[in-house]
Formats: C-alpha cells, sequence, structure tokens
C-alpha cells in the first residue's frame, strides 16, 4: 500500500461507462449502506457526489460540464454522474463527500476495482486527492484496513476522484462501456478481518529525467505513463536492477531502449524503434506498434493485435534470446544472427502468424518453433536452424528450409506420398529429422524415394513406423548419389525397409533396433547395372524379422555391404550375398527355418 486515506462506509459509487465520442458514459451512483449492524451501535457513513469539473487537454472547459467536443459531465437528480461522448483528452474531477456518524469503534478501507474489460480499465487514469491538488494515480487500488473512533457528531470528510481519457489513445477504444465501482467499506472494530491491501500506482512522467526516477520508485504492479505530447517521436531509456514488473503507456516514441536484465516489461508505447539490452525470462510483453526491435538477451513477446515490422534476433556472447509471436500479432521480418561464442536463439511462432521473411545468419543454435507461416526463410552456409514441429503440415513446412535440423515436438503420422510431395518440390538437399524420442509414422500405401543430385536423409534419436508398404515393396528408395541414414532409431516396417537401387546409392544403420514384417530389411535389386555400385553399413544393431519368407540383409549387384557389431534373427535367410564385397565384423545370425505346411507348399506348387 502506498497511501493511506481514512474513511469510513458501505459506499458503493458505480461508473457505468462508454468512452469515446457517441456513447454515454455513467460514472456514479451516491448508493449509501450499512455493511455491518451491531445492537450496541452501528457503523453509519452516507456519501454525495457534489459536484464535478471538466477539462479538455489539461485546461478547464469554458462551460463547465461540457468538454471541448461537446460531451458533457452531469450530476442527475439521482446523484449518479453521467459522462456522455467523452473523447482522448478529456478528464472529470469529482467532489465527494464522506460523512460518518459512526457511534462505535470501527475499521474502514477504501477501494476501487472495475467489471470493464482490463485493456480498457487500465488506458483510463484514475487519481485519488485529499485536497484537489496533489493526486495520486492507480490502477489497482485497496487500502489496509484502518481503525477508527465513535463520533458524538457527524463528521464530514471531502475526496477528489479523477478520471481521464488520456490523448494518447487510439481508435481501438472507441465506443467501449463498463463500469467501475469505487467503495468505502467499514466493520466493527472488533471485526477479524484479513488485510490483502493493494495499491498500484501510477506515475505521470513528462521527460526522460522524471521517467528514470519513477522507474526506481515503482514496484512490481506499477505503470509509469509517458504523459506529456513533447514525448512524441523522442527516446526513452527504461533501465532498472531487480525483479520487478512494471507497465509503460503513453505516446509514441523514437527509439525504446530496454535494460532490465532481471525485470519484466509491459510496453504499450508505439515506436519507431526498440533496442533491449536486456530482459529476464519473464520477458518484454509487446502490445504497441514497432517498426523495428532489436533483443540481444533475454525474452521478448509479441502480444496478441500488436506490430513489429523488422525483428533483428542478436544473442550476444554467451547469452540467449526467445522471441514469441503470440497469435492475432503480426511480424513481418525475423533476422537471427547468433555469434561465434555459444550464443542461442529461440523463434515461436504462433498458429496462424504469417512471416514474410526469416533469414538465419551465424554458427549459434537457432531453434524455430513455427506453428504459423513464414513465406520465405533463408538460412546462410555454417548456420545451425533446428525446426521443432508438432504436425504434419509443420514438418513439411520445415523441410522445405535449408540448413534446418527439424525436431519433433510429439508423434507424428504423415502420408507418403505428401511426404515424398514435399521432397520433391523442396530446394534442399540435405534432410535432417530429429524425432526426439517421438514416433514419425508413415502411411499410405507407396514407397518414398530419396532422388536428385546428392540428395541425404537422416533420421534419428526416436521411432520410426513404416506403415506405408507390405511385403516386398520398399518403405524407403535410395536413388543413384543418394543417401539414407538412421541413427538411434527403433524401426518398425511392415514391407522392406531400405532399398538401395541406384549407382553410389547409400544406406546406413547405425545404433538401431529393427523390426521387419516384410521380406527385407534391406535389400538391392540387379535388374540393371545402373542399381550398381551401392553401399550399405549396418553398425551397431539388432535386426529382427518377422515373416518366414525373409531375409534380413540381400546384396547381389556389384557394390559394398560392410556391417559391423550387428545382431539378426532371420527367418529363412540371415544375409545373401550374391554380389559386390561383404565385410562382415563381430555379427552374428540366428536363423529359424520354418516349416512349410501343406497349405503354403501346394500354393508354391501351383506357380510351376
Amino acid at each position: 500500500m502506498k497511501k493511506k486515506l481514512i474513511f469510513g462506509s458501505a459506499l458503493g459509487i458505480i461508473m457505468c461507462s462508454s468512452l469515446i465520442a457517441g456513447a454515454t458514459m455513467a460514472l456514479f451512483t451516491s448508493e449509501s449502506k450499512v455493511n455491518i449492524a451491531v445492537t450496541s451501535g452501528k457503523v453509519d457513513v452516507s456519501a454525495e457526489a457534489k459536484e464535478v469539473t471538466t477539462y479538455t487537454n489539461g485546461n478547464a472547459t469554458t462551460e463547465n460540464g461540457t468538454f471541448e467536443n461537446k460531451g458533457t459531465a452531469v450530476i442527475d437528480d439521482s446523484g449518479k454522474l453521467m459522462l456522455s461522448g467523452i473523447t482522448p483528452g478529456d478528464k472529470a474531477v469529482v467532489k465527494l463527500e464522506i460523512t460518518n456518524s459512526s457511534s462505535v469503534a470501527y475499521k474502514q478501507r477504501i477501494s476501487l476495482s472495475s467489471t470493464l474489460d482490463a485493456e480498457l480499465m487500465d488506458q483510463l487514469i484514475v487519481g485519488v486527492s485529499e485536497d484537489n491538488q496533489s493526486y495520486t494515480y492507480y490502477s489497482d487500488y485497496v487500502t489496509a484496513w484502518e481503525k477508527g473512533e465513535p463520533v458524538e457528531e457527524p463528521v464530514t470528510t471531502t475526496m477528489y476522484l479523477s478520471i481521464e481519457l488520456p490523448a494518447y489513445v487510439g481508435d481501438d477504444w472507441q465506443g467501449k462501456e463498463g463500469e467501475i465501482a469505487l467503495a468505502v467499506e467499514a466493520v466493527q472494530g472488533n471485526a477479524d478481518v484479513s488485510d490483502t491491501a493493494v495499491a498500484n500506482e501510477v506515475y505521470l512522467v513528462n521527460d526522460q529525467t522524471g521517467l528514470a526516477d519513477a522507474i526506481q520508485l515503482m514496484e512490481s504492479g506499477d505503470t509509469v505513463v509517458l504523459y506529456s505530447s513533447d514525448w512524441k517521436d523522442t527516446d526513452a531509456e527504461i533501465a532498472y536492477d531487480g525483479d520487478k514488473e512494471i507497465t509503460v503507456r503513453g505516446y509514441g516514441l523514437g527509439n525504446v531502449k530496454i535494460n532490465a536484465a532481471e525485470g519484466t516489461v509491459n510496453l504499450y508505447n508505439d515506436a519507431n524503434s526498440l533496442t533491449v539490452t536486456a530482459i529476464a525470462d519473464n520477458s518484454l510483453h509487446i502490445y504497441g506498434n514497432i517498426g523495428s526491435a532489436e533483443v540481444a538477451d533475454g525474452r521478448a513477446v509479441v502480444e496478441p493485435g500488436a506490430y513489429v515490422k523488422n525483428v533483428n534476433v542478436v544473442p550476444s556472447e554467451s547469452n540467449s534470446v526467445k522471441f514469441e509471436v503470440k497469435k492475432d500479432a503480426t511480424v513481418t521480418n525475423i533476422k537471427v544472427n547468433t555469434s561465434e561464442t555459444a550464443s542461442s536463439a529461440d523463434v515461436v511462432i504462433a498458429e496462424g502468424v504469417k512471416v514474410a521473411d526469416m533469414t538465419v545468419e551465424g554458427s549459434g543454435d537457432v531453434t524455430l518453433d513455427n506453428s504459423g507461416t513464414i513465406s520465405n526463410t533463408t538460412v546462410s552456409e555454417g548456420s545451425n536452424l533446428n525446426s521443432a514441429v508438432a504436425t504434419a503440415e509443420q514438418l513439411i513446412a520445415a523441410l522445405k528450409i535449408s540448413g534446418t535440423t527439424v525436431t519433433l515436438g510429439k508423434d507424428i503420422s504423415i502420408d507418403s506420398v505428401v511426404l515424398q510431395n514435399a521432397i520433391n518440390s523442396s530446394s534442399v538437399k540435405n534432410f535432417v529429422i530429429d524425432l526426439n524420442k517421438n514416433t514419425l509414422t508413415m502411411t499410405g500405401n507407396s514407397s518414398v524415394g530419396i532422388a536428385g543430385d546428392g540428395v541425404s536423409l537422416t533420421i534419428k534419436n526416436g521411432n520410426f513406423n513404416a506403415n506405408n508398404t507390405t511385403l516386398t515393396s520398399a518403405s524407403i528408395t535410395v536413388e543413384s548419389s543418394c543417401s539414407v541414414e538412421f541413427d538411434h532409431v527403433n524401426v518398425v516396417a511392415q514391407g522392406t525397409f531400405l532399398f538401395p537401387r541406384g549407382d553410389a546409392a547409400s544406406a546406413s544403420v547405425k545404433d538401431c533396433d529393427i523390426n521387419i514384417y516384410g521380406t527385407y530389411a534391406i535389400g538391392t535389386n540387379a535388374a540393371t547395372t545402373d542399381n550398381y555400385n551401392v553401399v550399405i553399413e549396418v553398425n551397431n544393431s539388432t535386426i529382427n524379422m518377422h515373416s518366414a519368407d525373409s531375409t534380413a540383409v540381400m546384396i547381389n549387384v556389384a557394390g559394398t555391404l560392410n556391417m559391423n557389431t550387428v545382431d539378426i534373427h532371420a527367418q529363412r535367410q540371415g544375409i545373401i550375398v550374391r554380389a559386390g564385397e561383404a565385410n562382415l565384423t563381430n555379427v552374428t545370425v540366428d536363423a529359424e527355418i520354418p516349416y512349410l505346411d501343406w497349405e503354403r507348399l501346394s500354393l508354391y506348387l501351383l506357380q510351376y
């Protein structure tokens, strides 16, 4: 609590507001209540709105009760203050007289609350004064409970309440309505009351000196308003130590510089540019319109309704930046440039957000968690972009970004035709999918072919279910000069798993557990010499064949098979080498040759 006001009451003063031109705002009632009655006496408070004074742009209006734009402020016959058609820059000051006639000791407090939309309430500047000279402004206001003694004669206290719609607010606040309540509560003196006093102050500042002074005085929850029109297009610096959370509102600015390594800042101002030297992980929250923003350390969030044209994420040495774009926010361009000194960046784009261009430079770690749409993404050579995905659509979008490691955020199923089309239409040559301990399931009924000039696919660290083919059809084919690598993956395939079939095609399996319900785990095709010179590498892996007529590994073309530390649990055959070179080291084969039953033997004989 920042300031104590001594009033007794059971008063409820209701403000019914409609804030911009053409609407009506009923602010106060003058209703008197008794909160608690006791047999030994009573708590007795009455209140009345005595008069109202009107101002526009800081000046008393020529005709009191009428604002410059012809809005009005009138106390009607019921004692209710009616504000009609107020516009930015209008202010009403209400004189209230509160009379205490309590015959017993009491406790009292005064509070200001609202049923308005929180954003709408926050736009108003509400001040409290005892002399109509020195005002203290609040966003949330509740005093602590204070003791009062019984009175023999009524005691009247005067209070002034100022309500202003500041001149800097924009069109978003036209035609708004709601209610505000000023309540002075009183209870008998021995009542058991809890003290949950909250008084979040609002500081009005006119220059950088005033801003710096206010920031040092502010506590968490307080607001500073850049109140004077002198702020238009000038610079502002927000710098402080400690972990307090503050809100900044007011006129638009030239450049805003923020340096609060442990703090949290809610920024509602428009600005030509924004420079964030440091902000805490709790973050900078942007609600205004910003031309360009640069973030060097901490977390920055573009909130719904906000707009930032150009974003530069530039984590300095050993720093990290998390930059988030929330749903219904707008960001046009994002550029990430990490340093060579262990800096990192994390970019999160919400569903529905459309970004025109994203550029990634530097050698630090960059993660993109994208549920929106990025029209063009450029990744410089040597940069490390890791794209986190949670849907098949996000997976497809991420695979089209050059230099990206795509990381699964959850289990994903994708049709083999959709995946094939994405690979074919992408300019990317090196596809990397980090399963991140999740499962990627391929559905459909066709193979996925890795083809082109030196195209490669790497899948690692998780589970891969190939349900897209059965029996002799291949889940993944590897064409001439291309390669496929599986690293630390648990594989389940309904058909043949890997099928290298072109000159210099490469298939590599490392630290994998493979379960095959089709014909081959890895096989080749001797139909044409174009399929020769394949390279098959299997290391530190286990291959389990679950189909009776199956072979774990088969090479029947001129090529190379290298296997090191591999356990094969086979059915009809473990390994077939009909051509090429096979280098087997520490390979064990446990082949179970099943008996043919009569039905299967009959089907076999009918073919001949």
